[in-house]
């Protein structure tokens, strides 16, 4: 009697989700190391919700590093929840997802929390999406003639006991988060006074 070939070297269903990121993380750099089918996300974001779809139970979400799962763009609040409902969707529909960068799989519950954390100081420190950060020179040709008055106006206004609240009190106002740094480099010191705060 023979016995029956079992193939237990089965293919793995990798999807791999590129998010280009330079110059670190450029398309050429993720390209050379995912080894699935690449889901290359453009201006639109929506592929990765194709990519979502196409996950099955066991199926490999493959990124270079795990904060590229998150949106390029927008303010770092908004880029950490988004990367928490991709995660959540992928492992809803029973994918794994693998940090290439680190080794971190999902599945794993310690792995998954280093990998989160590990993503949300990526995020913090990439200063992407605080529009008040700008490189030296570059003009703010985002902030109108109005909110540079009210920006003033706060900055040298006496009734703030700090720098830290009218640093607050200008981005509740208009919008945008400015350095302390960069506002007394515009206005002068703060308060109408002459000496440096601490």
């Amino acid at each position: 009697m023979s016995i029956p070939f079992v193939n237990t070297t089965q293919k793995q269903d990798i999807r791999s989700y590129l998010n280009p990121f330079p110059p670190r993380f450029s398309e050429a750099a993720q390209a050379g190391i995912l080894t699935g089918t690449i889901y290359k996300e453009d201006k639109t974001g929506k592929v990765f919700d194709a990519l979502a779809r196409s996950v099955r139970k066991g199926t490999i979400v493959e990124v270079a590093d795990g904060f590229l799962l998150a949106p390029i763009r927008g303010q770092t609040r908004k880029r950490r929840e988004a990367m928490l409902e991709r995660i959540d969707a992928i492992r809803e529909r029973g994918g794994i997802i693998k940090c290439l960068a680190t080794g971190y799989q999902s599945n794993e519950r310690a792995q998954c929390n280093r990998m989160l954390l590990r993503a949300y100081e990526m995020m913090g420190r990439s200063g992407k999406g605080v529009p008040g950060k700008r490189k030296e020179g570059r003009p703010p040709t985002e902030v109108t003639q109005h909110e540079k008055d009210v920006m003033e106006g706060i900055w040298h206004s006496r009734r703030y006991k700090n720098n830290d609240e009218r640093v607050t009190a200008i981005e509740k106002r208009i919008g945008w988060s400015f350095g302390a740094t960069e506002l007394r480099k515009r206005y002068g010191p703060p308060g109408g006074r002459e000496v440096a705060e601490a």
